[in-house]
């Protein structure tokens, strides 16, 4: 009896699928305005936007970490160890 067969490489592609809160876009509508020119007016809008801006970066810098771990998987820079996939 003959037994014969090939060896391949592991695929180094990640084919698992970005997280799907990872894949949207900050809020550009219905932003809020500032309506006049006292303190008041400028920190109601700011505090907003600091809401905003917390959630928006967390979830761009996730994104961006995860990007950077498997092009460095891909270039053979890193082994695997904590990734998320």
């Amino acid at each position: 009896m003959n037994l014969s067969g090939c060896i391949t490489q592991p695929s180094k592609i990640p084919n698992v699928p970005y997280q799907e809160n990872l894949k949207r876009k900050c809020p550009t509508e219905n932003l809020p305005r500032i309506k006049g020119n006292t303190g008041a007016d400028i920190a109601a809008p700011a505090i907003e936007y600091q809401d905003l801006y917390s959630v928006c970066a967390a979830r761009h810098n996730a994104l961006i970490d995860e990007i950077n771990k498997r092009e460095s998987l891909l270039n053979g820079t890193e082994n695997c160890t904590g990734c998320m996939w």
